[in-house]
């Protein structure tokens, strides 16, 4: 997305100084030609999960980018996050022959071989958010820099903290390698600025509100000091202020990952301290422009990482985080 903003200033730039570029006119009729090989094309995007704010976003993001390009555009998914549930609709999108398909893979490792077998069909593949391990199966993998947003959630947690306390971090499953690279990034950080905050052993709730909600209330009675907690998604933190709230705990710090209109309003009503948010929909907009510059031959960039941003209680409604704040529909 940033790089097509910048190729058009770019070129507005270069035809300024020229006074009078034009394209001549087999080199437009060449580029109608390959616009008009695309079109109609079918891209398909497979969610980690349905009924997410966070996937729902990057479909939106998707849907408009293929609207605007003239590309035919659907999407698929499991109601539960895992391997096992999201390899059947791969299978099924994979039958379908699809041009393109975007895809979250639910395990960086289980979903390696259905996906690697679309791939062998012949169909064009971006990631989107997660990844697997083995990055030859895509063309390119678009997602946040997972590894600074956990660091930045430690950042918030000692200096909420003032650089001491117990925090439990709280995450969905082994294998999912956003949730994987968050965690890292908030160890790694704890360790190296806040030696006076004492990190828990990593729980997971299985993407579980009820499971995340019952693991802070057992966590409150074995560790009565516990300081805050970091939650590294969205599930993850509607658990664990139901935790909270349920044992009327007003004093652990709740910091969590990403901003859909739940968050919104806990960040609002004092629940959650702070997010380090994403843009999904950007996340959307830029997988399927790259499959459709596979599909005219143009540069597919393989790694794109989108923005992070903190929105806290104080600045939620302030328009510089505006774009960092998720909507509930299209």
């Amino acid at each position: 997305m940033h790089n097509r903003r910048f190729l058009a200033v770019t070129v507005g730039l270069l035809m300024g100084l020229t006074g009078t570029a034009s394209a001549s006119p087999a080199h437009s009729a060449m580029s109608a030609a390959v616009q008009a090989s695309a079109a109609g094309k079918k891209v398909v995007f497979i969610q980690e999960i349905t009924a997410n704010v966070f996937s729902d976003q990057e479909s939106c993001g998707a849907q408009a980018e293929a609207r605007k390009l003239g590309l035919k555009y659907s999407t698929t998914g499991p109601s539960t996050f895992s391997a096992s549930a999201q390899t059947p609709y791969v299978n099924a999108v994979a039958a379908e022959h699809p041009a393109g398909v975007l895809i979250g893979p639910d395990d960086a490792t289980a979903m390696q071989a259905p996906m690697m077998a679309m791939k062998q069909e012949g169909i064009k593949l971006v990631e989107l958010d997660t990844s697997l391990n083995n990055k030859s199966v895509s063309l390119s993998h678009i997602s946040s820099n997972n590894a600074s947003g956990g660091a930045l959630a430690a950042d918030e947690t000692g200096k909420v903290l003032g650089g001491h306390g117990v925090v439990l971090v709280l995450s969905l499953a082994p294998g999912v390698s956003t949730d994987d690279q968050r965690i890292q990034g908030f160890k790694q950080e704890i360790k190296a600025k806040f030696p006076g905050i004492s990190l828990l052993p990593t729980q997971y709730d299985n993407n579980s509100t009820g499971t995340a909600a019952s693991i802070v209330s057992s966590t409150l009675i074995a560790h009565p000091k516990l300081a805050a907690i970091f939650a590294t998604d969205l599930t993850n933190v509607e658990g664990a202020s139901t935790g909270l709230v349920d044992a009327h705990n007003t004093s652990v710090k709740l910091i969590g990952f990403d901003a859909a209109p739940l968050q919104v309003t806990m960040l609002r009503e004092g629940k959650l301290y702070a997010v380090v948010s994403q843009n999904p929909f950007l996340m959307g907009e830029d997988g399927v422009q790259q499959l459709y510059n596979a599909f005219t031959g143009a540069h597919v960039t393989g790694t794109i990482i989108t923005p992070l941003g903190i929105v806290t209680g104080a600045n939620v409604s302030s328009p510089s985080v505006a774009h960092f704040l998720y909507r509930a529909s299209c």
